[in-house]
């Protein structure tokens, strides 16, 4: 799927408005979604419909945690093109595997190897994603800029595993898009990336029609949802796409990049000017969310 500017016209999805929501949130919607207004404000997010409940804390620097488990956590961290994690299962000593894999056939045999490493005593439960390549690579590589990612992160397999599909936005092939977002408690240069199923990257912000990505702290704004900004269409290919949304302190680069490019490409230069700035600035912050959006023919 792309996202292709047009000229301006009607028909913009359904804008929904949530209090409280604190650094970056972003909305796509059907004017039918609920909002839920008790969402805790607790970082970086990206919000559509009724909020999932946010994650039992995670085995993973546990000291307590058994060897068996340990030897678990350090196989599944070293799966390529995925993002795993063992949760507690309060009140059972169970342990439940989450977060998203490139085929249905892994997820599969990983909850199987899973449950052999994990033995007898514990149940491993999987609830597992299925995020295909270029996708899973996506995240994987915004992970591994060592930004920090909200921990109200809605539809993030990580949290909420199979419950981050259900809470997935869906759109229609030639359906138009308009995002809400609101600052960060700081004042903050924002980009906003669209990653297709095809491996590439569009810049919404910064961009030839949003070139302005500086914000006061806490500032509301969009794109595509004024009579000023090109009309942005779902297109071919079709599949699971993902919006991103990262805050600096500093700014990453002057000027624009190219409005369509390699997403690899990409994300290897992000990486390297997020580094830059580690390095130049010593109290230098970087924060990321992102949305999964699922588009199906119409």
């Amino acid at each position: 799927m792309s996202m292709q500017p047009q000229d301006r016209c009607r028909g913009l999805f359904g804008l929904i408005a949530v209090a409280g929501l604190t650094y970056i949130g972003a909305l796509l919607a059907s004017g039918t979604a609920d909002a839920d207004p008790a969402q805790p404000a607790s970082g970086l997010s990206i919000t559509l419909g009724r909020a999932a409940q946010p994650a039992d804390p995670a085995r993973a620097g546990n000291d307590e945690t058994p060897a068996h488990l340990r030897r678990l956590e350090s196989a599944i961290d070293s799966l390529d093109c995925s993002r795993l994690r063992l949760v507690d299962l309060p009140g059972s000593g169970d342990v439940e595997l989450r977060g998203h894999v490139p085929t249905a056939e892994l997820a599969s045999d990983l909850v199987r190897s899973s449950q052999r490493l994990a033995g007898d005593d514990t149940r491993l439960a999987g609830n597992l994603m299925v995020l295909p390549w270029p996708q899973c690579s996506v995240l994987d590589a915004v992970e591994a800029m060592g930004l920090t990612q909200s921990g109200d992160q809605r539809n993030d397999p990580l949290a909420v595993g199979e419950q981050a599909r259900a809470d997935m936005p869906r759109a229609l092939d030639g359906e138009i898009a308009a995002f809400r977002f609101q600052a960060p408690a700081y004042d903050a240069h924002i980009y906003i990336d669209y990653f297709d199923a095809a491996g590439v990257v569009q810049h919404l912000m910064p961009s030839d029609f949003r070139g302005e990505n500086r914000f006061r702290a806490n500032a509301a704004f969009g794109i595509g949802d004024t009579v000023h900004d090109p009309q942005l269409v779902f297109t071919a290919p079709l599949g699971i796409d993902i919006v991103l949304a990262i805050a600096t302190t500093e700014p990453l680069y002057d000027g624009n990049r190219p409005f369509m490019e390699n997403a690899e490409v990409y994300l290897g230069w992000l990486a390297d000017r997020i580094r830059a700035g580690q390095r130049e600035t010593p109290d230098f912050r970087a924060e990321w969310a992102f949305m999964l959006i699922l588009t199906e023919p119409g």
